[in-house]
């Protein structure tokens, strides 16, 4: 039996793909698991290849779901991603990850995608180089 928090990411993971869908993207996965790790949603945003991690709130909360997102979870996120490029054998694909925020309110909901957040802030490994340090090419 799923609890309350689990219907609403489940919602908020189906609206959220239909949204990025209707932008144009390609859903390539939802819920993509190996051991521990899981990526919310993995898409085709044009060539490029997107982790996006969805997050969902009741609007009014404490915190949006966007707020929400913090270096722990960006952290796993990162992490994710870079198993997903090993096991598919996809380094050499330009990608990036951006995050959803649903706020449902009833009847109704609401959408906030950021594009293209910087892994390498969380990382102090990024040594100065021009791409995100989780991106290894």
């Amino acid at each position: 039996m799923m609890t309350d928090k689990q219907i609403r990411g489940a919602e908020g993971e189906e609206l959220a793909a239909a949204y990025l869908s209707r932008q144009g993207f390609r859903i390539l996965h939802r819920n993509w698991h190996f051991k521990s790790l899981e990526l919310d949603i993995v898409a085709m945003d044009g060539d490029t290849l997107v982790f996006v991690e969805v997050r969902t709130r009741r609007a009014g909360g404490k915190v949006s779901g966007l707020e929400s997102l913090n270096a722990a979870k960006l952290r796993h996120v990162r992490d994710a991603a870079r198993v997903f490029l090993h096991m598919y054998h996809l380094w050499n694909i330009p990608c990036r990850c951006d995050a959803v925020g649903i706020a449902l309110r009833k009847g109704s909901y609401e959408v906030q995608h950021v594009r293209n957040i910087d892994l390498s802030e969380i990382d102090s490994r990024s040594s100065g180089r021009r791409y995100a340090s989780w991106q290894p090419w």
